[in-house]
């Protein structure tokens, strides 16, 4: 299970069902949001806690609302060994 939720208009927070690290400098361009001004990868993911990342979004439009995919497993987090099922999708919250 994966949730995202909108922490600020930067900022969007993505939990997972199972323990996650962000990979400092590792990209992330798999996680991708739909604002009004098209498809927008982050700039950068920081670590909230074992099972919890944040993600910047520069264009600092992202909403509750927005739509979200992963079609692939991205670069920038570790699962542990975990298998990360994909494609995932949802909306934003």
């Amino acid at each position: 299970m994966l949730s995202a939720t909108r922490v600020s208009e930067f900022f969007i927070q993505f939990s997972f069902s199972a323990a996650v690290t962000s990979i400092g400098g590792a990209g992330n361009a798999q996680i991708v949001i739909e604002t009004a001004l098209g498809a927008e990868t982050p700039s950068a993911a920081s670590q909230v806690d074992a099972m919890t990342v944040r993600f910047q979004y520069d264009s600092g439009i992202a909403s509750s609302g927005n739509a979200w995919e992963i079609l692939a497993a991205p670069e920038g987090l570790d699962f542990h060994g975990e298998t990360f099922v994909v494609p995932q999708g949802g909306v934003v919250g």
